[in-house]
């Protein structure tokens, strides 16, 4: 018997950043490498970048059992054929990752959509261990959601249920890439952030940092009126979604994550004025809660994936909960 530590090798592709590590079946991340992309915009480099980092970190991982790899992307992916259908990152297009992954590493490979990925590890290893019903909202780059409905991920028809960030927010509002008008995600993720606060008379930072969430959260931090408006509309943006999300289906919890989850304290108040005032009932046992899986949380979903693909059982922390049906 291998006296190796038995782990996933787990790629987390995000929109501006990627992550590559190896995590236990308890969801403990074990060792992981994070890179900010070179060129998000070309296909090409995309995947060079992202395959010479899973390189890098198996020939660190010779101590590792590797039971598969798993990959969460931000789009859509189809879970039967392992293939990125599409993705922001780059364009890709119909990219055949279990293929490559079983020919270039000899590792069977699982893949899914980010939020829903997410979602999975809520259920295992997070915040919904006692939850049957429940929603996922990734807050980042962009927005995303996934839903958990009977103790099921829940995909929809078409496989695409969960893509709030399409969801329209303000008539003839901002226009996203497609050309649509008003959505969510061009209000409530960091580039829509970024927009508002400079708007609302925000500065860029004098040393040439990007206007991002983090930067937002710090001017906050710091008194800026600007910034306190920012989160402030965030919180707004987030408690509509929240709301309509809970008449629709009866939501007992939803959690937020990404990296807009980490400044939760700056508009918790301001989602729960406005979740309150748009949902129709009020439960004591509801609750909407920042993921406490950490910045890495979207890397133990790709990880979770990766368990589950291959029939890998995984340990459960804390409440026995409830198993996948």
């Amino acid at each position: 018997m291998s006296d190796k530590t038995r782990a996933a090798l787990a790629v987390d592709l995000g929109g501006s950043k990627f992550i590559v590590g190896f995590v236990d079946s308890s969801g403990r991340v074990l060792h992981s490498r994070r890179e900010e992309w070179l060129d998000r915009s070309d296909a090409a480099s995309v995947r060079k970048q992202f395959m010479s980092a899973i390189e890098k970190e198996l020939s660190t991982g010779t101590k590792y059992d590797i039971v598969a790899a798993g990959m969460v992307v931000p789009g859509f992916a189809d879970t039967e054929r392992g293939v990125i259908v599409s993705m922001s990152l780059g364009g890709m297009r119909e990219w055949p990752a279990a293929e490559i992954f079983k020919k270039e590493f000899g590792l069977n490979a699982y893949l899914n959509n980010d939020a829903k990925a997410c979602a999975l590890a809520e259920m295992w290893f997070g915040s919904c261990r006692d939850c049957d019903d429940f929603m996922y909202i990734t807050a980042s780059t962009g927005i995303g959601g996934a839903f958990v409905l009977d103790g099921r991920l829940y995909n929809g028809a078409f496989g695409r249920a969960g893509e709030v960030g399409n969801s329209f927010l303000e008539h003839n509002g901002r226009p996203n890439g497609h050309g649509r008008l008003g959505t969510l995600e061009m209000y409530a993720a960091t580039g829509g952030m970024a927009q508002t606060y400079l708007e609302h008379g925000g500065t860029a930072p004098a040393d040439g940092r990007p206007v991002n969430g983090a930067y937002i959260a710090e001017r906050a931090r710091a008194g800026d009126r600007a910034a306190l408006d920012t989160f402030e509309l965030e919180g707004r943006y987030l408690g509509s979604l929240i709301a309509q999300a809970c008449n629709l289906l009866d939501l007992e919890r939803v959690v937020i994550g990404g990296g807009i989850s980490l400044a939760y304290d700056l508009y918790r108040d301001s989602l729960e004025r406005t979740l309150f005032e748009q949902k129709y009932w009020r439960d004591d046992e509801f609750s909407v809660v920042p993921t406490v899986l950490g910045y890495e949380g979207a890397l133990v979903g790709a990880a979770t994936v990766a368990y589950l693909g291959v029939g890998e059982p995984l340990t459960r922390p804390g409440s026995p909960g409830h198993k996948l049906r």
